[in-house]
């Protein structure tokens, strides 16, 4: 018999050929159930020049780790003191804010974020999905930009959504 005629045989059984197995990865061999990943207390997420900030918190694992979207975590993750460079402005996270990252196993590996950064003339909130954080970013003057907004008879600080809207805000 042919390799054609067997991989023809094969087809009209409803069996997968030989060359369509060897293209399908394998199942795969580990699961986890509860891995709990403890993070802290002297770790650091370092991007050089861009970011440095402290990191604690816990996460459990359940699923399968070949495969992002069957991956299961549960925990917080939060973010303790740090900065992060944009462009020509330095922000630094808030210390009275929960500057935390939440993870659910309904939502996989989009966690919600809930950051606030300051600047000298800025103040950054992102809270909600990872996935969708520009939609979740307001941006509102601060210092002396906030000042001169509300001398020229502004209402407190600009705010500007992420989607290019402004907002009034409370100056600060």
């Amino acid at each position: 018999v042919t390799d054609q005629a067997l991989q023809s045989q094969q087809q009209q059984q409803g069996q997968p050929s030989q060359q369509q197995q060897q293209q399908q990865p394998p199942p795969s061999q580990l699961l986890l159930c509860g891995l709990e990943l403890v993070l802290g207390p002297e770790l650091r997420a370092v991007f050089p020049v861009v970011l440095n900030v402290g990191v604690s918190g816990r996460v459990m694992l359940s699923g399968d780790p070949s495969s992002p979207e069957r991956l299961r975590p549960a925990g917080s993750i939060r973010l303790e003191g740090g900065v992060l460079n944009l462009v020509a402005t330095q922000f630094r996270l808030e210390r009275g804010h929960p500057n935390s990252i939440n993870f659910s196993p309904d939502t996989g590996l989009d966690p919600v974020v809930d950051v606030a950064l300051s600047s000298s003339e800025l103040r950054a909130v992102i809270s909600g999905r990872a996935s969708a954080w520009q939609d979740n970013l307001s941006l509102t003057a601060v210092g002396p930009a906030a000042a001169a907004a509300s001398a020229g008879g502004g209402a407190g600080g600009v705010g500007v959504a992420a989607g290019g809207g402004a907002s009034g805000g409370s100056g600060g």
